[in-house]
């Protein structure tokens, strides 16, 4: 094989005219296909000098290339210096004739220096200046089209799941990726997908942490929200809120239970954080998440109405006097004790 291999090169070799540049794209593709590596390495061995072979593969170079790398006639150029740069996006905003600032901008912030997503979603034309979520639904269907038929369909079912549940984590890590998916294979499938940089980035200064890059994200969710019916993708975001309760996360899974409306766990939640959250000055936070919330809903929940209450006594002491004094009243109907005296006690700190 090492003899044909030599001399069906040389004589390839000898019809390219040089200087040139030989790229073998995908390369991931042929697995651990131990002859092909052999084959690529001799050919390298005996490649001109001013041929340069360029290898394009989400893994790393197989061990058969370790002396090249030791006396560096191989250079391993990764996402760090593949990934376009601010000044790279405008350029290529000018080759596409797309000059305003604001959309490069935000094209830029949205794919994170991924050139195929930056390039995707510049030419859909988008006039937002706002993160991935807020641009429009043309913008959004070129990526999740990307995704659906270059890379989604290509994946067991196996892998398909364990992603349509982990989107919903605010972060990966070995202990939430296992909870939530009850597969133990699971973390071992997403460090593959990190390492082979495939839309899972590790958070820096931590190594066992990763997180989805958001435009796969936003496709995973959309995927999800395509699949499953209401009630399964209820129940997923709740496992997924439980998961990071149980994990002592409980701020990050509020989120989560404003997307399905379960109030009662919201109320029980709010009644764990909220007073750190105040303690903390961070009364916006808190004002936010009840502004998701329907007001019928609040008015009939004594708790929330009390933490409404809280949240606006830094701006607005009228109407959290109204809040409090709301929720002195639905404590009573409750006859809850603690929730009567915090209410009592609030409401007078208003005056």
């Amino acid at each position: 094989m090492e003899f044909f291999t030599r001399r069906f090169f040389e004589q390839f070799f000898a019809l390219i005219a040089t200087p040139a540049v030989w790229v073998l794209d995908d390369y991931q593709q042929a697995g651990a296909a131990t002859q092909l590596n052999e084959i690529l390495h001799i050919a390298s061995t005996i490649a001109p000098k001013d041929l340069t072979v360029m290898v394009l593969s989400r893994n790393d170079p197989p061990p058969v290339f370790i002396r090249q790398r030791a006396y560096q006639t191989l250079t391993l150029i990764g996402w760090d210096g593949l990934k376009l740069s601010r000044e790279d996006a405008f350029g290529l905003a000018q080759l596409h004739q797309q000059q305003g600032d604001t959309v490069v901008n935000a094209c830029y912030e949205a794919s994170q220096g991924w050139m195929a997503g930056f390039i995707l979603l510049l030419t859909q034309g988008s006039d937002a200046n706002l993160p991935f979520a807020a641009f429009s639904a043309d913008n959004k269907q070129v990526l999740f089209d990307y995704f659906a038929s270059e890379t989604f369909k290509d994946f067991p079912d196996a892998t398909q799941t364990i992603l349509l549940k982990t989107a919903w984590l605010p972060e990966l890590t070995p202990e939430l990726t296992s909870a939530l998916t009850g597969d133990s294979t699971a973390w071992s499938v997403l460090c593959g997908f990190q390492r082979n940089n495939f839309f899972i980035l590790q958070k820096a200064g931590a190594e066992r942490i990763f997180e989805f890059h958001p435009l796969f994200l936003e496709f995973l969710k959309a995927n999800a929200h395509l699949r499953m019916n209401n009630s399964a993708l209820t129940a997923l975001q709740e496992q997924a809120a439980g998961v990071l309760v149980q994990a002592q996360r409980a701020e990050e899974a509020i989120p989560l239970y404003l997307t399905t409306g379960n109030w009662q766990a919201l109320a029980a939640l709010l009644y764990t954080v909220a007073h750190t959250m105040v303690m903390q000055g961070r009364h916006q936070t808190l004002a936010v998440w009840l502004t998701a919330v329907p007001e019928q809903v609040i008015q009939q929940n004594a708790w929330l109405r009390f933490w409404r209450g809280v949240s606006r006594t830094p701006i607005d002491l009228i109407s959290a006097r109204q809040d409090f004094s709301a929720a002195y009243s639905l404590f009573k109907c409750e006859q809850n004790t603690v929730g009567l005296y915090l209410a009592w006690l609030n409401c007078v700190g208003t005056y």
